[in-house]
């Protein structure tokens, strides 16, 4: 009698009386496994396409189950957190930094960690516009954002009408706030530190032939989810020039034939550039790990969870004091 008790859910009008078709509704939701509502309804709209639909909808959105809410697993990715960026030249940081007092605008997408970088002469907002088509746009397209900070290079008439004829979202970062424009400031920070290595190598060098190896290193180096960032932008890794060394089978005769001059001179830099790259990122991932701090319980901690903090007065020393539970 337990089992005949359940064929009262099928009747001729089960999906169009609005009460039958809750219960039928809540019925299928456990004999399927506690599955999605939103899959259940796509199943019932299938097999009977004649279903009132803002009856069905009503009921999705109201639906609520014990089971599921008790045992359910947690979303992967936490809802306040940022959308993952989808492709190359979806969101573009761009900024301005010097070396040996020489000012170079530097743009990098954010996602592939591709970079491009040109030498100002000026850091008016002409100049940086004209910069800014001709080294990236030109080439890839105006982005869907561009990410940028309020100094008096970016803050001007000339990047609303760079907005408003490549049609992108102007993002602006803070005063202060250097962590939101992370990305960009971090690989100004490895750029640099070529470069400045390079030219302490090579005192005769331009900075702008040593910045332009340092680029294309980096943009070769295998540094993001085990990919290059060329190889991420444009699908693919390029063939770079190989500089023969004491271990290859070459002779000297033939090194002075083939390899002699500017053309030997630009290999080498090319190749003591990739060596400095894979030198400066693994510093600066040991710096971070060491000026990380250690926590000093081993609790497993998720996002949203409440902690109490330490907030240290930067002005005073020793003026700390804790501040908390926050999430």
């Amino acid at each position: 009698m337990g089992g005949a008790k359940h064929y009262a859910y099928l009747t001729d009008d089960t999906f169009t009386d609005p009460k039958k078709l809750a219960r039928a509704f809540r019925k299928l939701h456990r004999q399927f496994g506690h599955t999605s509502p939103a899959r259940l309804a796509k199943t019932i709209l299938a097999a009977y396409p004649d279903v009132d639909k803002r009856n069905l909808d009503t009921i999705v959105n109201l639906f609520s189950c014990e089971v599921c809410g008790k045992f359910s697993h947690p979303v992967k990715r936490p809802l306040a957190s940022n959308p993952r960026i989808p492709e190359f030249n979806h969101e573009v940081g761009a900024d301005i930094f010097w070396v040996n007092q020489i000012a170079f605008l530097h743009v990098v997408c954010t996602f592939t960690l591709y970079s491009q970088v040109e030498r100002l002469a000026s850091t008016q907002g002409d100049q940086v516009r004209r910069k800014l088509m001709k080294m990236w746009t030109r080439y890839f397209g105006g982005p869907k954002k561009l990410k940028l900070d309020l100094g008096p290079e970016f803050d001007n008439a000339f990047i609303d009408q760079l907005r408003d004829t490549l049609g992108c979202e102007i993002v602006a970062v803070p005063g202060g706030a250097h962590w939101s424009h992370g990305t960009t400031e971090n690989k100004h920070g490895v750029l640099r530190d070529m470069t400045l290595k390079m030219l302490s190598d090579n005192p005769g060098l331009d900075p702008e032939e040593a910045m332009d190896a340092c680029v294309a290193a980096k943009n070769c180096t295998v540094n993001v989810y085990g990919y290059s960032p060329i190889q991420l932008a444009f699908g693919y890794a390029p063939t770079i020039p190989h500089f023969p060394t004491k271990g290859d089978a070459v002779t000297d005769e033939e090194l002075s034939l083939v390899y002699k001059g500017y053309l030997k001179d630009r290999l080498q830099r090319m190749q003591d550039a990739r060596v400095l790259a894979i030198g400066v990122m693994a510093k600066q991932r040991l710096r971070k790990a060491l000026q990380h701090p250690t926590r000093a319980n081993h609790d497993k901690m998720a996002v949203g969870d409440k902690v109490d903090w330490y907030n240290e007065n930067s002005m005073k020393k020793g003026t700390g004091f804790w501040r908390g539970p926050g999430r």
